[in-house]
């Protein structure tokens, strides 16, 4: 088992209630990855009820978009943000 997959059941571990997809878009975070091994990863780790089949592409070209844009860390940062602001009201 590569550190990569270890790091997973890690945090998958520490996070029950996540589901593999949420583990799998944490741990590739500020990393940098081929497409061919970031789809690899994705097939072997993230369960298949997770997502459909058929957007199985769609989602491996918007984690690779945002992985060699950079965007990756900034967008995660506006979503919290939004998250935070709508908190507030709660």
């Amino acid at each position: 088992m590569n550190s990569f997959t270890t790091k997973f059941n890690i945090l998958a571990r520490r996070n029950p209630w996540w589901s593999s997809y949420i583990v799998f878009t944490e741990m590739i975070k500020d990393k940098s990855f081929t497409k061919k091994r970031l789809t690899k990863l994705f097939k072997e780790l993230v369960d298949k009820d997770d997502y459909e089949e058929d957007e199985l592409k769609q989602i491996i070209v918007f984690f690779w978009t945002l992985l060699i844009n950079g965007k990756f860390a900034v967008k995660n940062r506006e979503i919290c943000s939004q998250r935070d602001e709508r908190s507030r009201f709660v």
